[in-house]
């Protein structure tokens, strides 16, 4: 708004501001930002015009039929099972992290807010019913994905560290997951760029090809007797 649309529309009457004008306003945009940067910028001020069209200010909306630039699809860096395996072992304590991310697909507000009751060591599943965020350093509870509580199963492999987590743990007692959440994702950043990776979103590192596969009904057979990753397995994100 300050940078972008003020400064073109800010002296100007609402009745001066013809289609044409925003046409060839957002034309300009496109030869120096991004096709999407335009389309949110594009999308502000038709929300302030689309505004005052109906509270009769204006006849009609300059901005109804204006055309923007397209978006292509941008290719998503999926991370090897070698690279999965080269960032856990960078991650220290906070590899367990990375394996269920990558192995299971849950996001990452679902797994920082996973509980000891939402842990089944005995099928090996995962009860995905909750997701924490973190907004302007206040800790937000809420549903996850889609609003929808589902059970996702974990690989042979990571029972190990799931019952570690779970040890000496009340599964109804519960505790903030901020410190453990933000300090885990500022030590994959910092692991990532350690490693020479590329620096990977939590999307990138959750929806790799094995984390696909994981999260259908049926783990392919040589998971089940995979032998746990060699780096050290800790609590660190299973709130208690």
């Amino acid at each position: 708004l300050t940078k972008h649309i003020l400064p073109k529309w800010g002296t100007t009457p609402l009745v001066a501001v013809s289609h044409r004008d925003v046409q060839a306003w957002v034309t300009k945009l496109s030869e120096t930002l991004a096709p999407s940067s335009v389309r949110k910028i594009h999308v502000v001020f038709s929300g302030l015009m689309k505004y005052a069209a109906h509270d009769r200010r204006i006849p009609r909306d300059p901005c109804d039929g204006i055309r923007l630039p397209r978006v292509g699809a941008s290719s998503r860096g999926y991370l090897t099972p070698q690279q999965v395996d080269e960032l856990a072992a960078s991650c220290g304590p906070d590899s367990d992290i990375i394996y269920l991310l990558a192995y299971t697909g849950p996001l990452w507000g679902e797994m920082a807010a996973l509980k000891v009751k939402r842990v089944d060591l005995e099928r090996r599943r995962l009860d995905v019913a909750e997701a924490v965020a973190e907004l302007e350093g206040e800790i937000i509870w809420g549903t996850p994905k889609n609003h929808e509580r589902r059970s996702v199963p974990f690989p042979e492999f990571l029972k190990d560290a799931m019952t570690i987590r779970t040890e000496g743990k009340q599964p109804t007692s519960s505790r903030s997951p901020r410190r453990s959440a933000t300090s885990s994702a500022t030590a994959i950043s910092a692991a990532a760029v350690s490693t020479r990776l590329s620096r990977p979103s939590k999307r990138s590192i959750r929806s790799c090809p094995r984390s696909r596969r994981a999260r259908s009904r049926t783990l392919p057979r040589r998971w089940r007797s995979q032998p746990a990753p060699r780096s050290s397995l800790c609590s660190g994100f299973l709130v208690t």
